[in-house]
């Protein structure tokens, strides 16, 4: 089905940092994904079921998109239902776009093979022309703790005060 819709399996991927490991942090219980006995230590690797699904839905509505940012949000919450993160792609009207990545909880919690899915740009939906950071990874931003950005004068879901909010960092 993925090559029917254009997205294999196999993808290029970094693979320090993504398999478990007792002593590094980050790569845990639940964090680390196991590395089978014929998965290399670095190069390519298969996407584990969860993450090929989350990508191919993403792959599928792109395909249907219509070019128009006011239903980027649609697409985005559809491919990423049950991921424990949302997305959404801001428009810098320069020609460019980036795109914040906003934890349920906190990005720790999150997969790091999602994580690195999204970094090399298999999730992000763009209008043909658009530059989205450099070649590989698109400009990618996430909350360097809890899951909302700072701001003043505002408080919404993706937005937080002085207590709840924090700076960005790059995913």
């Amino acid at each position: 089905l993925g090559e029917w819709i254009g997205r294999s399996r196999i993808v290029s991927q970094p693979i320090s940092g993504i398999y478990f490991s007792f002593d590094t942090d980050g790569l845990g219980w639940d964090q680390g994904v196991w590395q089978g006995p014929y998965d290399p230590d670095n190069g390519y690797t298969s996407l584990s079921d969860d993450t090929y699904r989350i990508v191919l839905k993403a792959k599928i509505a792109i395909n249907n998109w219509n070019g128009q940012n006011d239903t980027l949000p649609v697409i985005l919450e559809t491919a990423l239902v049950g991921s424990g993160i949302s997305m959404q792609i801001v428009d810098n009207q320069d020609m460019t776009i980036s795109v914040w990545v906003f934890p349920e909880t906190d990005i720790s919690n999150v997969s790091l093979e999602l994580i690195d899915a999204i970094r090399q740009g298999y999730l992000t939906v763009k209008a043909a022309g658009v530059w989205a950071g450099d070649i590989h990874t698109p400009s990618i931003e996430t909350p360097s703790e809890g899951n909302r950005f700072f701001a003043f004068d505002i408080e919404n879901k993706y937005l937080a005060g002085f207590d709840d909010g924090a700076w960005e960092k790059k995913l």
